[in-house]
């Protein structure tokens, strides 16, 4: 497994390729195809006389740990002679034209902004309609202005030539992967319940719904920490794994209507998704941090692959996992951290107090005396009040005359707090992957393309 940390100021960056790029070959499925998956691959313009890599994720332009399977995706291929394959999940409810973007405020604080949302709340991307891109925002951080403006222009242009909102923010997304060595395939989940290999699937629902249902439960109860939720049951009718897409929206699946809806409206859910590619489509998958398995957490595809061994009584082509940080490039300052916080807050605190600390260093040894003098009449048995008095009004005098000096010291101190609240947004690893610069994009590329050399 290949993990390569990149310093980033206090966050770290890091590129995850498990297993190691070298073993990749070693790992892909080969052998003869079965008649059923060779008619789904001739469906989906797929090679039938080479290995199939296969990986995808929801329309929209992807963050870097995505961008990197994508790298991934291109330079395997090319590596093992293979055939490449994204699916583009357009079916999921979701906005894919919405960017989200940092920007500042009237102080320069980061703060999260969002363009192009409020069209599609709930509504599958495969349902709407492609549309002309946001305006561009004129509150977008400097270090992420070139790179929204040319997320901007590669929607507009995408938007000419699309079917689906789906369709155009994938189409974007691949405008501004414009280095591309080795073919991609794109297909598209909302099309793929027609083709033979998943027909099979649905048949074989239709003829033992409860052990399909049951299976199901079983696998992702067998790994908890996949984060999906179990199918359910009403009056003894049993809930499958797939959505009925009715202009857009997603409607459950139960056994007993099956067998008289419209295949063409049909797609998976994940762990049905996964098993179809696996089992007809590819003969090597790449995941990302949340199919796969890394750090102790459970990926839901570790329930896809009990699940379809419990049920069909089959293994599944092997899974991998690709993914990688990446951050803006914000400046040290917008990465204050809670300690910077309570240092200038004690210092605003102490600056009232010690008149040195704003420079006044006369008024400072004059506070010296005062406190020398209460700590003596202290030891003489006599009251310090007088002394008391004295130096209070001296402190009330020092916050008078320094009051510019101290405002300034209380404001840099509530910035700050403003600045640790905001650290988030500076740390962020889901921006967009075009904020983050075309340098270090290429650079991410690159560094995938040189693990797979010698593969």
């Amino acid at each position: 497994m290949l993990r390569v940390p990149v310093t980033a100021g206090e966050a770290s960056e890091s590129l995850t390729i498990s297993p190691r790029a070298g073993d990749w070959r070693g790992l892909t499925r080969t052998g003869e195809l079965s008649e059923r998956a060779l008619a789904t691959r001739e469906a989906l313009g797929l090679p039938t006389d080479r290995p199939i890599i296969a990986s995808g994720h929801q329309a929209g332009i992807w963050h870097a740990g995505i961008a990197a399977k994508w790298f991934a995706l291109e330079a395997s291929a090319e590596a093992l002679g293979a055939g490449a394959l994204w699916v583009v999940v357009d079916h999921d409810p979701g906005e894919p034209l919405a960017v989200r973007y940092p920007a500042r405020d009237a102080d320069g604080v980061l703060v999260e902004r969002t363009v192009g949302a409020g069209s599609g709340a709930g509504v599958a991307p495969c349902a709407l309609p492609a549309g002309a891109a946001w305006a561009l925002p004129d509150d977008a951080a400097t270090e992420v202005a070139d790179g929204l403006r040319a997320m901007h222009d590669a929607l507009s242009q995408a938007g000419e030539r699309s079917r689906s909102a789906g369709e155009q923010a994938h189409r974007g997304a691949q405008a501004l992967l414009a280095e591309a060595t080795t073919e991609v395939r794109t297909v598209w989940s909302s099309r793929l319940a027609l083709t033979t290999g998943f027909g099979d699937l649905i048949d074989a629902m239709m003829a033992d719904a409860d052990r399909a249902h049951e299976t199901y439960n079983r696998a992702l109860r067998s790994a908890a920490g996949a984060g999906l939720r179990e199918l359910g049951a009403r009056s003894g009718d049993v809930e499958l794994p797939m959505w009925r897409l009715d202009d857009g929206r997603r409607v459950a699946v139960y056994a007993s209507e099956l067998g008289s809806i419209d295949r063409a409206t049909l797609a998976p859910r994940a762990l049905l998704m996964t098993l179809f590619l696996r089992r007809d489509v590819c003969d090597l998958f790449i995941h990302g941090l949340g199919g796969g398995a890394t750090g102790g957490n459970v990926g839901y595809d570790r329930a896809t692959e009990a699940w379809a061994q419990a049920w069909l009584g089959e293994t599944l082509a092997p899974a991998v996992e690709v993914s990688a940080t990446r951050f803006v490039d914000f400046a040290e300052e917008d990465r204050a951290d809670r300690r910077d916080v309570a240092q200038a807050l004690a210092l605003a605190h102490r600056a009232a107090h010690n008149p040195g600390l704003v420079g006044d260093e006369d008024l400072q040894a004059r506070k010296r005396e005062r406190v020398a003098e209460i700590e003596a009449a202290r030891q003489e048995e006599r009251s310090p009040a007088s002394a008391f008095r004295a130096m209070h009004e001296m402190l009330d005098d020092h916050r008078r005359a320094h009051a510019g000096e101290l405002e300034e010291l209380r404001r840099r101190a509530t910035l700050l707090a403003r600045r640790a609240a905001a650290r988030d947004v500076a740390l962020d690893r889901t921006w967009a992957f075009p904020l983050l610069g075309e340098g270090k994009t290429r650079r991410l590329r690159e560094e995938i393309a040189s693990a797979f050399a010698s593969a």
